[in-house]
């Protein structure tokens, strides 16, 4: 009988350490489910933060390509209005010039019609200094 009653300890703690290995591994298992769906949704975050940042970088990217595109749209900006400017300054000679050349021109109309009038009144003009 002692060696029956061994026996069923020792069937009865194996049994208890089957359940308890048993139990372990439910729980193992249900800890490593729980850090796999953990990892998923890190998985899916880093896959979103890099589409992310591609976009970023895509825009990033024409930003800078328009960077020398704008830069060469001043510079050309800048060399017209150096040329409109120098226009301008030669336009205002032109127009200095036409001035002097009407101013003149009436001067010599008005002379000539005082000589006119004086020769038709008789008058003698007067001396020039």
């Amino acid at each position: 009988m002692a060696d029956s009653k061994r026996e069923d300890n020792y069937y009865r703690e194996v049994s208890e350490s089957i359940k308890s290995v048993f139990d372990l591994t439910s729980r193992i298992d249900e800890r490593v489910k729980l850090l796999m769906k953990k990892q998923d949704e890190l998985d899916r975050k880093l896959d979103e933060r890099l589409q992310r940042y591609v976009e970023i970088d895509g825009r990033v990217r024409v930003l800078e390509s328009g960077q020398g595109e704008l830069n060469s749209l001043w510079k050309i900006v800048h060399t017209l209005e150096l040329d409109l400017q120098q226009v301008k300054i030669k336009t205002t000679g032109h127009e200095n010039k036409w001035k002097t050349i009407i101013s003149f021109a009436v001067q010599i109309a008005w002379v000539i019609l005082a000589a006119y009038l004086l020769m038709k009144l008789g008058i003698q003009a007067p001396a020039v200094p």
